[in-house]
């Protein structure tokens, strides 16, 4: 299960220790958000992604421009 969707349980404190306790959740899905992100610019999905795209547009322009066969 992904810790992000952890239910936090808090019972009756202190103001001080409610607002640290959110402020620690908080740093630490700061802290998953940024290392996603690093995770995600490393993945050579976007690469390939982009390469395909690349080779189907020479591929329909390609297409377009030869002429038709006429003898069909």
């Amino acid at each position: 299960m992904n810790s992000q969707y952890i239910r936090h349980e808090v019972r009756g404190c202190e103001t001080s220790d409610l607002r640290n306790f959110w402020e620690k959740t908080i740093e630490q899905q700061t802290r998953y958000l940024q290392i996603e992100k690093e995770r995600q610019k490393r993945s050579a999905l976007t690469k390939l992604r982009n390469e395909w795209m690349e080779r189907l547009e020479k591929r329909i322009k390609m297409l377009r421009t030869q002429p038709e066969d006429p003898s069909k």
